[in-house]
């Protein structure tokens, strides 16, 4: 029987230390507050712990209630100042994830960028040749005596020509 007492005495114990908790501002703004850091649900489960909603098992009482309120202000305080410095950012901002592409987004770019060139090559190829005509007239009805006198350059030109187009 008089463990019965005992075990009701501690019950009792057990849950004046948590009203006494509860009471407390520092410690039920930490209780109820929701931080994103995920290192503060631990530190909140350890809070928790230590004011007594570990249900009704008997607690050690080393401290009286008004040294434990005390201890509990103390933590507090240093609890919301630890995470106040967890949240703040560096002066560089967050650092930009870098996101991995699949191989099919790979093999998508790599096909534009080919088809990009091919077309800036085949557009190009268009602009030469019409540069080829134009010179080849322009030698032929013209006097000028430069380009008729050297027909290495006209030859090189339309090589280049021929060049361009093979790498379609």
């Amino acid at each position: 029987m008089e463990l019965n007492n005992e075990s009701a005495v501690g019950e009792d114990i057990n849950l004046e230390k948590d009203d006494d908790c509860k009471n407390s501002n520092s410690t039920h703004s930490l209780l109820t507050t929701n931080y994103d850091l995920p290192s503060s649900d631990l530190m909140m489960d350890t809070l928790k712990k230590s004011c007594g909603s570990l249900g009704p098992k008997l607690q050690n009482k080393t401290f009286s209630s008004e040294q434990t309120r005390e201890i509990e202000r103390r933590n507090g305080i240093l609890m919301n100042k630890i995470l106040a410095h967890n949240k703040r950012e560096s002066r560089y901002g967050p650092t930009p994830v870098k996101q991995k592409l699949s191989s099919s987004a790979l093999n998508r770019k790599r096909k534009d960028t080919e088809i990009s060139r091919n077309n800036l090559v085949h557009n190009h190829s268009w602009l030469l040749l019409l540069i080829l005509l134009l010179l080849d007239i322009t030698a032929k009805n013209s006097n000028c005596k430069t380009i008729r006198n050297e027909p290495s350059k006209v030859i090189n030109i339309y090589l280049l020509f021929i060049f361009i187009s093979f790498i379609q």
